[in-house]
């Protein structure tokens, strides 16, 4: 979707690279997250995307189309874009805020006024907001509304520059969580910029890594890059505990159904739906834990530690059995070499 060809970048007075001669492909439909340290050419390569920034050479393609040969004015018009503070218009009501770019595209009163209802829902907020003006929003409700209007023509490409960075971590982390629920929905080609790797690790379906001068260190998926890091550099910028961070990416879903021998037999109903556990000696059965198969390896590790026998059972949506998760269980999963390397 997104193709970067041997792009360079220099600013001017400054004779160091910005952008150190970057070849990487961003599939269509996925979030795509640049991380990096300050200074390392992150945003500017992200504002290369819709020239706000231009490259000094190489090229720059979008669905195919060179970025170079496209009209600025109708590239912009197709590209949403989240700035890094929300940056509404301050004398215009939420509706005119989310309404900006189809109102500039030619859009009717009536096309206009629907799909502003449809995304101020879509971003969790209510009706009532949308005669306010951005001063009476809270931080988080702003950003709500930023990204309402980024989606607003409905662009197949969403650019966003560190969307969150000014919020608080309970909010910032909602929105996180949000923001992947509602690529679930949308399949945008979505790049986000952050300089935070835990952000990148929990929105990213890919991680494009950066240092100085904008060199490209690595380009994979979360769980690859934290299970195989290309370079010290990468090692330092993931942070302690790695392991971890895998577990809180994987769903118990990604494991095999797995029978686990135990001295204790558990018991089922007619429904499936587990009990309880029985022993038939004299140590008394465990509790029984359950956990569901949407959740994270990282959620049972922290039931596995707390139950005598070490076993927790896998319940479907249905709450139906599916199986036993063990310590033997997870240490599979995260020693299991993951296909896939992300192509640049």
């Amino acid at each position: 979707m997104i193709r970067f060809e041997s792009v360079m970048k220099t600013h001017r007075g400054n004779a160091r690279l910005a952008v150190s001669g970057l070849t990487l492909h961003i599939p269509k439909g996925e979030i795509c997250v640049f991380v990096g340290p300050s200074g390392c050419g992150k945003t500017t390569i992200l504002r290369m995307i819709n020239r706000l920034d231009r490259q000094d050479s190489g090229q720059i393609r979008v669905d195919g189309v060179a970025t170079d040969e496209l009209d600025v004015v109708t590239l912009r018009r197709g590209i949403g874009f989240m700035m890094q503070s929300s940056a509404l218009f301050p004398h215009q009501t939420v509706a005119q805020n989310i309404g900006a770019v189809p109102r500039l595209l030619g859009w009717g009163r009536d096309k206009i006024a629907q799909r502003v209802s449809e995304l101020i829902s879509l971003v969790g907020l209510q009706p009532e907001f949308l005669d306010r003006y951005p001063n009476q929003l809270s931080g988080g409700q702003q950003s709500r509304v930023a990204l309402a209007r980024a989606l607003a023509s409905d662009p197949p490409v969403v650019l966003m520059d560190e969307p969150f960075a000014a919020l608080d971590p309970v909010i910032r982390e909602r929105l996180q969580d949000e923001l992947v629920a509602l690529q679930r929905r949308l399949h945008k080609t979505i790049i986000l910029v952050t300089h935070d790797m835990e952000e990148a690790i929990k929105i990213g379906d890919r991680i494009a890594i950066f240092e100085g001068e904008g060199k490209l260190v690595q380009f994979d998926t979360p769980h690859n890059i934290l299970a195989h890091p290309a370079s010290e550099f990468v090692k330092n910028f993931i942070g302690k505990d790695p392991l971890l961070k895998r577990l809180s990416l994987m769903r118990i879903s990604d494991l095999p159904a797995d029978e686990i021998n135990c001295e204790f037999e558990l018991l089922l109903d007619e429904q499936r739906i587990p009990s309880k556990w029985l022993s038939d000696s004299t140590v008394p059965a465990p509790e029984l834990v359950t956990v569901s198969s949407s959740q994270s390896l990282h959620h049972a590790l922290m039931n596995i530690l707390s139950v005598q026998n070490g076993v927790v059972v896998r319940v479907g949506e249905n709450g139906r059995y599916e199986g036993c998760v063990s310590l033997g269980s997870l240490y599979k999963a995260l020693n299991e070499r993951r296909p896939g390397v992300a192509q640049l």
